[in-house]
């Protein structure tokens, strides 16, 4: 009520300055000033809208062949859904809408699949990590196993999900997408225990075993009794590894600060791709620091990288091996540093701001060696 009364003062006063009372103001309203003044006051208050989201969970990590699935869906609007399982093989199974189905817009709150008694959804093979993904649109559309089929090129089901929805992004106003992943298997199903992971910033890619398993921060229930090793992956962030053990019904935390960088490259995308480099060397698949690969120099054979950086230092790890290898580090043609001890080892150098060459060289005479895990890390103010 206050701010009612505040409003009928204040159009007082646009009146009485409009109506010649204060000479001081006639300039001032000349232009329909009042007019607009009570267009901005009786405007609507704009409010952020609710933006489509959908989740999507199983009641268990994993089945059996034959076992029983339950999906479930929530949704914060009503929506249109569509569901499809995605086997490890890339096959693609259409969940829902189905023939035993009715119409798949649903009202928002919690959703179960099967959503009657006429089907279940059962496991008839087991085909070990399944992706079950969601979307949720405002309006009907159309996603077809083919169009999902062409979308899925690679075993990281965000880009898949990016790629699936971008068929019919056109169409509706909203859409929102999840999936949940569990294991099938045709043995008995594993005792299991839960990795909690977490990491600073939020939102890194989680991968365990080379296999994706969403962002962090996330709860995963593994089999029990062995180690995994997991790996945290965001653009601009030193990629974190470490191995895991996983005990029987309890509960392994992991809390991570990941640390920015400037650029890194770990070869593991099995080739020279991910930095401009300029090289005549190889990839190795048998000698590496970490993952599945490093880059490998025969002798004479170099590894070179021009980029711009600000302070900060880079790290390397270098693998001389035996019989007269030698591994040699420079910087604008600068050596830096020259090896030949065997075995992995670690080298930091700190780097001025500006535009370098960074050059790794074998210039030894029989064998080759390797590089791996490179970082460029910014100077911390």
């Amino acid at each position: 009520m206050r701010w009612i009364k505040a409003t009928a003062t204040l159009l007082l006063l646009v009146l009485a300055l409009g109506s010649g009372s204060f000479g001081i103001g006639d300039e001032l309203f000349r232009e329909d000033w009042q007019d607009r003044l009570l267009r901005l006051m009786i405007g609507p208050v704009e409010r952020e809208r609710e933006r489509l989201s959908i989740e999507v969970w199983t009641d268990e990590a994993f089945y059996r062949v034959r076992d029983n699935v339950k999906i479930f869906l929530s949704l914060n609007k009503d929506a249109y859904v569509y569901v499809f399982d995605v086997t490890r093989d890339m096959q693609v199974i259409n969940i829902f809408p189905n023939e035993f189905s009715g119409d798949n817009f649903i009202q928002a709150g919690t959703y179960t699949l099967p959503d009657n008694p006429d089907y279940v959804i059962k496991v008839i093979e087991a085909s070990g990590l399944e992706v079950i993904v969601a979307f949720a649109t405002d309006k009907p559309v159309e996603i077809t196993k083919e169009h999902v089929l062409g979308a899925v090129v690679s075993q990281n089901p965000l880009e898949f999900i990016d790629q699936a929805i971008a068929v019919v992004r056109e169409i509706p106003e909203e859409w929102a997408t999840d999936f949940a992943l569990c294991v099938t298997t045709e043995g008995p199903v594993p005792s299991s225990g839960e990795l909690v992971i977490d990491s600073d910033p939020q939102g890194a890619e989680i991968y365990i075993e080379d296999q994706f398993w969403g962002t962090t921060p996330e709860h995963i229930q593994l089999a029990a009794g062995r180690s995994y090793r997991v790996e945290l992956r965001m653009e601009g962030h030193v990629l974190w590894l470490s191995d895991v053990f996983i005990r029987t019904e309890e509960v392994e935390s992991i809390s991570v600060t990941l640390e920015g960088v400037v650029f890194q490259d770990g070869f593991e995308t099995g080739d020279f791709s991910w930095l401009p480099w300029r090289t005549n060397a190889e990839i190795d698949t048998n000698e590496y620091h970490w993952g599945s690969y490093a880059a490998e120099m025969d002798p004479g054979e170099y590894l070179e990288l021009e980029y711009n950086v600000p302070a900060g230092t880079i790290s390397f790890f270098g693998h001389p091996n035996e019989g007269g290898t030698e591994l040699r580090f420079l910087i604008d043609g600068q050596e830096v540093c020259r090896w030949r001890e065997t075995g992995w080892v670690q080298k930091t150098f700190s780097v001025s701001p500006g535009t370098h060459i960074f050059r790794w060289e074998n210039s030894g005479r029989d064998c080759c060696v390797e590089v791996d895990d490179i970082v460029y890390r910014a100077e911390i103010p």
